[in-house]
């Protein structure tokens, strides 16, 4: 009677543990100590000069907004880092020049809180001047007719920071990031390819993609529409916006673009 006894508690301890084990694969990851979320952020973004974090949950990574990349990450969850509203503190030859927004940062880290996906930063209220982002097939479809491709995430650390390459933007491309309601920073594998023959005329390699929407809008010259009614500016949002591309590891200044 005893063993009779003793192997069914047997069973129905090994029953609850299978039962246990699925319910744990339903589960989310667990979130990492806040300690080393607080240091990922700091490392990546550089941003802890001018906010704190204010909360930090899991979220799935299918509401990033990335061309060629969203398909890669829709099943996948990570932490979504939403920082306290503030405003940037600029470097030289800005220190001491305020910030002219109050903006509200979201950053994006693998469930480990090891790698950054991406930065985001919005105003309280968007500008009816500011459209909203091109849907990740859109985008992409763009972006294949120039040979440009987003290859994959890195997954060696940026040499240098986000801030860091809105600081190279800055001193070297026509793009004023300190003017701009909305930035979206994108940690990728970018290269481009010969559209000729599809080889790579520049192989994958770690950059920040740079997004600016919201900057005053640029003046359209156009020496053949000068004079009379055909002479117009193109809305604003088709003036207001750039995309940007900084090398990750050197901290160089690649290419810019001003055409949505």
């Amino acid at each position: 009677m005893k063993i009779h006894l003793a192997l069914q508690l047997c069973l129905l301890t090994c029953i609850s543990l299978v039962a246990d084990i699925s319910k744990g694969s339903d589960k989310p990851p667990n979130m990492p100590p806040q300690q080393e979320i607080h240091d990922c952020v700091k490392r990546f973004t550089a941003l802890d000069a001018s906010f704190t974090i204010e909360n930090a949950e899991i979220v799935s990574l299918s509401e990033l907004n990335i061309p060629f990349l969203t398909r890669q990450i829709k099943d996948q969850t990570g932490i979504r880092v939403r920082l306290t509203p503030g405003k940037i503190k600029w470097g030289p030859p800005l220190t001491g020049i305020e910030d002219p927004y109050v903006r509200h940062f979201t950053v994006y880290l693998d469930a480990d809180a090891k790698r950054i996906f991406a930065v985001t930063s919005r105003l309280a209220e968007r500008s009816p001047d500011i459209h909203a982002e091109l849907s990740p097939e859109e985008a992409e479809r763009r972006l294949r007719a120039t040979g440009a491709i987003y290859d994959s995430f890195p997954m060696a650390d940026p040499k240098i920071s986000f801030l860091e390459a809105l600081e190279t933007m800055r001193q070297s491309s026509i793009a004023n990031p300190p003017l701009a309601q909305e930035i979206d920073g994108f940690y990728i594998m970018y290269g481009s390819l010969d559209l000729s023959d599809g080889t790579f005329r520049q192989k994958p390699h770690p950059v920040w993609i740079i997004n600016l929407r919201g900057l005053p809008p640029r003046e359209f010259h156009n020496p053949y529409l000068e004079g009379g009614s055909s002479h117009k500016q193109p809305p604003a949002w088709r003036r207001n916006s750039t995309r940007d591309i900084v090398d990750a590891v050197t901290g160089k200044w690649i290419v810019g673009y001003t055409d949505r």
